[in-house]
């Protein structure tokens, strides 16, 4: 029933949540796993615990975000804004792919609009959120390495605008999703995992 405004971060927009930039109490730190839990969220106007956790085994890498509301319920959309080199030191430029139903037309402000599109990967470069409600996505340099994500959300946002880097972003709501996230309520958080599996594709060696 009421309005809150969050801090502007970057131009006109408040961005990249209340984490980012945010100092964390180490919870768990072995060779394979970190748990740090965040607390303080300036301008965030709820009692709120983060805790973001990264375990690493053979081929993969696995992390969770868990937000508790401590007190009162708010909305809350979480996810990752990982950065990946379009070249590598082998192989080929990087290819990406999502299993989406949907793009949201983006407005002038970058904003969605709410109006769905039809998906079609050749319209890019993108700067555009995507549902795909099996959470998955791919990532491939050809000749080189392959990584398959699988994530409990149901959106991605690509960025592939500029000529050396590409974001391919697990989320569990759109870009200005917090006007119609579900509520955390006390005593059941939203929790995301979010597993990034690694695999070769290097080409094949020819036969003797």
């Amino acid at each position: 029933g009421g309005s809150v405004s969050l801090p502007v971060t970057y131009e006109p927009w408040a961005l990249h949540g209340t984490v980012l930039d945010s100092a964390g109490e180490v919870l768990e730190l072995t060779s394979s796993r970190l748990s740090v839990r965040f607390t303080a969220h300036a301008g965030w106007p709820w009692t709120t615990h983060v805790t973001v956790e990264w375990s690493v085994e053979p081929g993969a890498v696995q992390t969770d975000i868990r937000v508790e509301a401590v007190d009162e319920p708010f909305p809350a959309v979480v996810g990752w804004h990982p950065w990946f080199r379009r070249s590598l030191e082998s192989g080929g430029s990087l290819e990406w792919s999502l299993d989406a139903v949907c793009r949201l037309e983006r407005g002038d402000d970058h904003l969605p609009t709410g109006r769905r599109m039809p998906f079609d990967a050749t319209e890019g470069p993108f700067d555009d959120a995507f549902e795909v409600p099996s959470g998955t996505a791919h990532v491939r340099w050809p000749g080189a390495l392959a990584m398959d994500i699988a994530a409990e959300g149901d959106w991605y946002v690509v960025y592939d605008e500029t000529p050396d880097l590409v974001c391919v972003e697990p989320q569990s709501g759109p870009p200005d999703g917090l006007r119609d996230a579900p509520f955390v309520q006390p005593g059941r958080p939203l929790v995301m995992r979010t597993t990034w599996r690694f695999r070769s594709d290097a080409a094949p060696a020819d036969p003797a």
